[in-house]
């Protein structure tokens, strides 16, 4: 399309609107677009973790407003355990011998902080005391100081839940697995 510079306004205007072709836009009623869309998110249902996805339309009834410390990841121990085949056996062999020997303890600590790592958890004195509290309503005669015993004074945290942390996280940041939560700063001597 050519326009001249002394083509009055009116004329390029109609030009324009001769070179631009008509579309019909046809609008769906809102009830089946609404139909087809929940279909759809019938389709993307992650049968791993029985979730599915949601749409609805935002106002004010569907938001829902958390504080900070509620939308922090917290993990379900129970739920863990029983989503495994080895902690299934662990809970299995506890209630048959009312005991756990440390091959079982091993087991579920394993998992319980494999799970912890694979959510990301940045793991604080609150989240181990909330896996001691569970791990002892799961296995109710195994001792306190099993799994978590916080620091008290000069004497550091301990427990094999606190150490299987440490030392898997020290691993997988060696091998670049998982981030540092700190900068580190070089200091040169």
């Amino acid at each position: 399309m050519v326009v001249l510079a002394n083509t009055p306004v009116n004329a390029t205007t109609a030009a324009i609107k001769n070179e631009i072709p008509e579309m019909n836009l046809v609008e769906e009623p809102e009830e089946n677009s609404f139909e087809s869309v929940s279909k759809e998110a019938d389709l993307y249902e992650d049968s791993d973790s029985k979730t599915q996805s949601v749409i609805t339309e935002p106002n004010q009834d569907n938001i829902v407003k958390e504080s900070p410390a509620a939308s922090k990841k917290k993990l379900g121990v129970r739920a863990v355990l029983n989503n495994s085949p080895e902690g299934k056996s662990a809970i299995a062999h506890y209630n048959n011998n009312k005991c756990l020997d440390m091959h079982y303890r091993k087991k579920v600590v394993r998992i319980v902080i494999g799970a912890a790592l694979e959510k990301r958890m940045d793991m604080s004195i609150n989240d181990f005391q909330a896996m001691n509290e569970q791990l002892l309503e799961i296995f109710p005669n195994e001792s306190e100081d099993t799994f978590y015993v916080p620091r008290v004074g000069n004497t550091r945290a301990r427990g094999m839940l606190y150490n299987k942390y440490i030392n898997l996280s020290r691993n997988l940041r060696r091998n670049g697995l998982l981030e540092y939560k700190r900068q580190r700063t070089n200091t040169s001597r």
